[in-house]
């Protein structure tokens, strides 16, 4: 079938809204917006979407089409370039303001969940100067006349450039004009359903009007078949309906009333829900349920800039029952990303990345499509009063995992699917469960997750601390101090350096990577320079603490991650560097035992240790030490 779009000869600033003529002005060329357009008027080939236009005020129009099955969002385009993304409603507010007068073309795409265009939809439409009116462009004083020539120097007059522009109209409009547009009375009706699409007697609907000056605001309540009918409503302005009933979530539409002198149903005809048939300007996500549903979140859906350390606050319909909530928690990486750290990686043939992920707000937090990140066992929780509120904060050494490079960070991707299946449901306080499409943070339908982006993670890390270690069962040991978590483990995957373990891959190593075949605690050894002095400032060793058969690994006990322990074996045999046999023959001859499987102190008191922690070493945002801040001196003391 070739359908065509529509023609609209929009005279843009001198628009009323419609069913309405301001005094001198002529009539709009174009059909009544709530009739079908003949098949004689189509232009373009190509299309399954229905495009019509509807002016508001000065440059500001409706722009409306019939919702598409398959659609996961719209694209708008505006005379071949992108105008407007990621649209979820079958409407959207056009300003054109600045807009040339002339011919425009607006092209509507359909796109479903696969990223593939499925409909298209084309209106050409063109912007026309209005013409001369004494009521368009009041004054403070005498109203102007209009006059056929339009000079330079005369009062201010309606007049097209020589370059073609849009004049819009004084904001806001002038009593006097809206008094005459909105003097027309209508009608509107329709009927609210259940999520089992069923009729609901009783629900309240509050209606309100959205413009300033034109008082409307009534309120009633459903008939027994679930039907609203409100009559003496103004015209040609924008109303607030809300459905509301105890124990259901509230549902709101924002519309437009029609003129209806006819008075036909079919206008202004505005459901909630449906009745499981084919919709009448309604879908199901209008419907009112009593189940329980996210309505607004923190980070909001689709930010971007977010902090890798975000607190997340979840507002839910109605009172919860916690548990439910806090078990099923689950934050997933979005996208594909082989992070910094682990740019060289060799866990499979050819390399892997770091994290998947779908992009798929519907299919991302299925088993297997992606990388598992934090449940809330990674938070601290606390909820409101009444239970419909939670805030979730990182533990401490726990934040989401970022990168240096912008291009690298992952999206990340928030739902009540953990990892145990028999958690995959929120149930409110009176025991009703959901158990799919959990977020209701749109006009737009329910979504089953909803994903985030963060902002990359530029710090250098630092040393800020070296201190013995009480703990150390050989004795010799110290514990290293950094200034951020120089490791994350996540539920899918340790981020830190060394992950790529490949031959070389130690040298990022702040510590042994758990399970690496390369990246082991004695090659991270190799990492930290130590150098020793006497009281009198003589050097007694120099060198790796590889050297000395040392080992680093991360402290465990530390839950801010921040921290890396260093440690010698307990044969003084296993120090491979000659120079460490001669120390240990210096520490005998002052006195000191070399017994089977015990080291020796090497340290003496009065002597002052410095670490140096070696340049390549990296966080897991894949940032180097800093190199004017890698070190730390410790003086023993007795």
């Amino acid at each position: 079938m070739r359908i065509r779009a529509f023609l609209l000869t929009l005279l843009s600033v001198s628009v009323g809204l419609v069913g309405c003529e301001t005094r001198s002005q002529k009539p709009l060329a174009f059909p009544s917006p709530t009739m079908s357009m003949p098949v004689s008027t189509l232009l373009a080939p190509l299309v399954h979407i229905n495009l019509s236009m509807l002016p508001i005020k000065a440059a500001f129009f409706e722009l409306r089409w019939n919702s598409q099955p398959e659609a996961d969002r719209y694209r708008l385009w505006l005379d071949s370039k992108p105008f407007k993304d990621n649209l979820v409603l079958p409407r959207e507010i056009l300003d054109l303001t600045g807009y040339a007068l002339g011919s425009h073309t607006l092209k509507l795409e359909s796109i479903n969940a696969r990223g593939q265009v499925t409909a298209v939809g084309e209106l050409r439409f063109e912007l026309q100067a209005p013409g001369p009116s004494p009521t368009v462009y009041p004054t403070s004083s005498a109203v102007p006349k209009a006059s056929p020539a339009v000079g330079p120097t005369s009062p201010p007059q309606p007049k097209v450039s020589p370059t073609p522009v849009v004049v819009v109209l004084p904001s806001p409009i002038p009593n006097d004009i809206c008094d005459a547009c909105f003097s027309e009375k209508t009608t509107f009706n329709g009927y609210v359903y259940d999520d089992q699409f069923m009729p609901m007697p009783g629900v309240t609907i509050q209606v309100k009007s959205l413009i300033s000056n034109i008082q409307f605001d009534m309120q009633k309540t459903t008939s027994s078949n679930g039907q609203f009918y409100f009559s003496n409503a103004p015209s040609g302005v924008h109303i607030e309906i809300i459905a509301y009933k105890a124990g259901f979530t509230p549902r709101k539409r924002v519309e437009f009333l029609h003129s209806n002198k006819e008075d036909n149903p079919i206008i202004n005809w505005y459901n909630f829900g449906t009745d499981g048939r084919e919709p009448f300007n309604s879908t199901g996500y209008d419907a009112l349920s009593d189940k329980p549903e996210v309505t607004t979140i923190t980070p909001s859906r689709n930010s971007s800039g977010v902090a890798f350390n975000t607190s997340f606050v979840l507002k839910f319909s109605e009172p919860m029952a916690k548990q439910t909530v806090e078990k099923s928690f689950m934050i997933s990486a979005f996208n594909r990303r082989k992070l910094t750290v682990d740019a060289d990686n060799l866990r499979t043939a050819g390399g892997a990345n770091t994290v998947i992920g779908t992009g798929k707000i519907a299919t991302n937090f299925l088993p297997g499509n992606s990388t598992p990140i934090w449940d809330a066992t990674a938070f601290e929780s606390s909820w409101n009063s009444d239970a419909t509120e939670i805030t979730l904060r990182f533990k401490e050494g726990k934040n989401l995992p970022s990168d240096r490079d912008s291009n690298l960070v992952p999206d990340y991707n928030v739902s009540f699917h953990g990892l145990d299946i028999n958690k995959r449901f929120i149930q409110d306080a009176s025991g009703v469960i959901r158990n799919d499409k959990f977020f209701k943070l749109t006009d737009g339908d329910f979504e089953e997750s909803y994903k985030f982006s963060i902002k990359s993670d530029e710090v250098k890390p630092t040393l800020t601390q070296m201190t013995p270690d009480p703990q150390s069962p050989h004795g010799g040991g110290f514990i290293l101090h950094y200034s951020e978590p120089m490791i994350l483990e996540t539920l899918g995957v340790n981020i830190a350096g060394g992950m790529s373990d490949t031959p070389t891959a130690f040298i990022h190593a702040p510590a042994g990577y758990p399970g690496a075949v390369y990246s082991t605690a004695a090659k991270a050894a190799e990492n930290y320079h130590l150098l020793v002095k006497d009281a009198l400032g003589q050097t007694r060793f120099e060198g790796s603490w590889a050297q000395l058969g040392g080992r680093v690994e991360y402290l465990s006990r530390d839950a801010s991650r921040k921290s890396v322990r260093l440690t010698l074996p307990p044969f003084a045999s296993a120090a491979t560097d000659p120079d460490v046999q001669t120390r240990l023959t210096q520490l005998l001859s002052r006195g000191h035992t070399l017994t089977e499987g015990v080291v020796p102190s090497l340290f003496e008191i009065g002597e002052r240790l410095t670490f140096r922690v070696e340049a390549d070493v990296m966080d897991p945002a894949g940032n180097t030490v800093d190199s004017a801040r890698n070190n730390v001196v410790l003086t023993l003391n007795g």
